[in-house]
């Protein structure tokens, strides 16, 4: 059973491409100006975004590299963790 509409799931399909557009926007400024830092945090979203799309590969592959990309900062990253366990489940 959907308890959905076809207008929410529209909706929601366009949220997510702009979630994606986002994120991919972000990646680009923080590589174009050097923050590293931010470029991870730009990859961890948007490898959630793909998690919760279902694009699992994709996912695995983005928040891998954003994890990688924040603990290089010597940042500790608190989302890429759990948001991996999602999308390998």
């Amino acid at each position: 059973m959907r308890y959905h509409t076809p207008q929410l799931a529209s909706s929601y399909s366009e949220i997510t491409r702009q979630q994606r557009q986002l994120a991919n926007e972000g990646v680009a400024l923080a590589v174009e100006k050097g923050a590293a830092f931010w470029k991870a945090f730009r990859m961890l979203n948007q490898g959630l975004t793909f998690a919760l799309t279902g694009k699992t590969s994709d996912a695995i592959e983005m928040l891998t590299s954003g994890i990688k990309t924040a603990q290089a900062t010597g940042a500790t990253p608190r989302r890429g963790l759990p948001d991996l366990a999602r999308a390998y489940a």
